[in-house]
């Protein structure tokens, strides 16, 4: 009975029956949840919104977090007395809720810059005008009780310079003490800056010796993490610490807060969305905790309850009046055109037609429940299952045979370019990036190095140690210096004990600081398989428009490094024409 239904039940009366179906169905579903569970529902929506929301700015604060140790992990190894000033500049440009950069010497000396545009209180605590840009304050060594405070323009021209008397110490600052005492960078506690209505904290880390480099961030850099995930403006955010101490709020409102805090100290439960009631109004509460290195903070989001609830119940109500006005105005549609449906059926007959002359671009499959298609569709199932079938082999087969082929390519590209040994590139891949960057700085007038490495005496480490010590000491210098390069540059074995670097972009001065640093890195490490101490000789040599052919600079790196070898080893000799 049920089949002979299925096969004789009109085409009007199927599409009009699914049509009010479908309709009723939806409207009750929507209809239920507004009448009974619209409070609920929207509680548990707006609970994962929360929590999503709190992930989201926790993950940007630490990302933030992780930015700023960069920051000042970069600022150690550049800082130069002769060059603080555009560097710090240029760091406080892409950096604008940094307020200041500063360092502290051993000698007593201190050298800081600030960004007047960083808090609009800066500019009137200072007497500054509106033209002027950045703040730089010097403490000499040879006169430690007096400062130079002068005014500098967008450009670092000078508006104006003063000297005061100062008993300013920067030893004695608890950053600068807790810095000597830490290998990697420390951030402090949150505190309030003396020259700005701010809260903030400072990141500081020792650079050569007893020196000290610091930033100090405002606490305001908050607000753009925030506004970036809360639009609503019945919404505020809180950032505090497990005493209370409110370190960022959205709106600027505490008294909600310090109310909640009053009342509430464990706020572990509130890692889930809680319903509380302050000053007699109701609040939607969430509180994420945001795990740093030093300490635990919070994040909390404080929304009206009935504004957001609300909000979840008006949806209801106009989904529920989309549905019905729908359902009017498709009723007359589905009658006029339920005639049209018909040409399923003739689609059929062009599919299968298309099967018979094996055109089977545009093919589609049909399917209905009526008699009318059901007359044809047997006859195209027959035919196209097996078509199909044969097609979804023949396109598995194919794609299998190219993935084994893109692999095995891959493998035999990586094993053309590498090193066995050190698994760094090898001459081939040197050649290669050599030219790459000779015709680009050739073509845009740019600056860019080379550097190239021998190890001293490493015949006697094969010959006294045998061959896979030697085996030992060049795989832990190439990683040395690869920790020690850029990711734009380019490290590779040129032969033998013999390393060459590529440095895109930089000029003979700043590869001589590189291979400098490389020199003393490979002297001071303790080698796992070599008892004694090592040294490399390095050459550097820097493109210059009159070289013809990359080879030409290889030649004054490889003269240089030879009148490295030549004088002693265990130096740096940058190439110059009396070589």
């Amino acid at each position: 009975m049920l089949n002979f239904l299925k096969s004789r039940f009109s085409l009007r009366g199927t599409v009009l029956s699914l049509f009010f179906v479908i309709a009723l169905f939806l409207i009750s579903v929507v209809g239920i949840q507004l009448f009974y569970f619209s409070k609920k529902i929207s509680l548990e929506i707006v609970d994962l919104k929360l929590h999503g929301l709190t992930q989201n700015i926790s993950n940007a604060i630490q990302n933030d977090e992780n930015s700023n140790f960069d920051t000042i992990n970069m600022l150690s190894l550049m800082n130069d007395k002769a060059s603080n000033l555009d560097l710090y500049v240029n760091v406080l440009k892409s950096h604008p809720y940094i307020y200041g950069i500063y360092s502290g010497y051993e000698d007593g000396s201190f050298f800081q810059v600030i960004n007047l545009n960083a808090h609009e209180s800066l500019k009137s605590f200072y007497n500054a005008k509106e033209e002027d840009r950045w703040l730089k304050i010097e403490i000499q060594k040879n006169s430690k009780n007096k400062k130079e405070i002068v005014l500098l323009d967008k450009d670092l021209n000078v508006n104006s310079t003063k000297i005061e008397e100062t008993n300013f110490v920067p030893k004695q600052r608890p950053w600068y003490k807790d810095a000597l005492v830490s290998n990697s960078p420390i951030k402090t506690d949150p505190y309030k800056f003396y020259s700005v209505e701010s809260m903030g904290f400072t990141y500081a880390k020792k650079f050569n010796g007893n020196n000290v480099i610091a930033l100090d961030l405002l606490s305001n850099y908050f607000g753009h993490i925030s506004t970036d995930h809360i639009e609503n403006n019945y919404m505020d955010l809180f950032l505090f610490n497990e005493d209370g101490l409110v370190i960022y709020s959205l709106n600027n409102n505490l008294s909600i807060f310090n109310e909640f805090y009053k009342l509430n100290k464990n706020f572990d439960k509130f890692h889930e969305a809680q319903i509380i009631k302050l000053n007699e109004k109701k609040y939607i509460v969430q509180i994420n905790k945001i795990k740093s290195d030093y300490e635990y903070s919070y994040i909390a989001i404080f929304c009206e309850y009935d504004k957001t609830i609300n909000n979840y119940g008006n949806q209801s109500l106009s989904l529920i009046f989309i549905f019905g006005l729908t359902t009017l105005v498709i009723f007359p549609i589905i009658i006029l055109f339920s005639n049209m449906i018909i040409n399923p059926i003739y689609e059929l007959v062009s599919q299968i037609n298309k099967i018979k002359d094996r055109r089977y671009e545009g093919i589609v499959d049909i399917k209905a429940s009526t008699l009318e298609v059901n007359l044809l569709s047997t006859a195209f199932s027959q035919m196209a299952k097996s078509i199909h079938k044969y097609q979804n082999y023949l396109e598995k087969i194919v794609e299998e045979r190219t993935k084994e082929l893109k692999k095995k390519n891959d493998e035999l590209e990586k094993l053309s370019i590498t090193d066995k040994l050190t698994n760094l590139y090898n001459r081939t891949k040197l050649d290669e990036v050599l030219n790459a960057e000779f015709n680009r700085s050739k073509r845009y007038d740019l600056n860019f190095s080379v550097i190239m490495l021998d190890i001293d005496f490493f015949k006697k480490v094969n010959d006294n140690f045998g061959h896979q010590v030697g085996d030992d000491v060049l795989i832990e210098v190439s990683r040395i210096v690869k920790s020690y390069i850029r990711i734009t540059d380019t490290l590779g074995r040129w032969g033998g004990e013999e390393f060459l670097i590529i440095c895109s972009n930089t000029d003979a001065k700043g590869a001589k600081i590189l291979a400098s640093n490389i020199n003393q890195a490979v002297k001071i490490h303790k080698f796992s398989s070599y008892p004694n101490k090592l040294t490399v000789s390095l050459g550097v040599a820097t493109y210059y428009n009159n070289l013809v052919k990359p080879e030409d600079i290889i030649s004054k790196a490889d003269k240089a490094l030879y009148e490295a070898k030549n004088s002693g080893r265990d130096k740096v000799v940058v190439f110059n024409n009396y070589l």
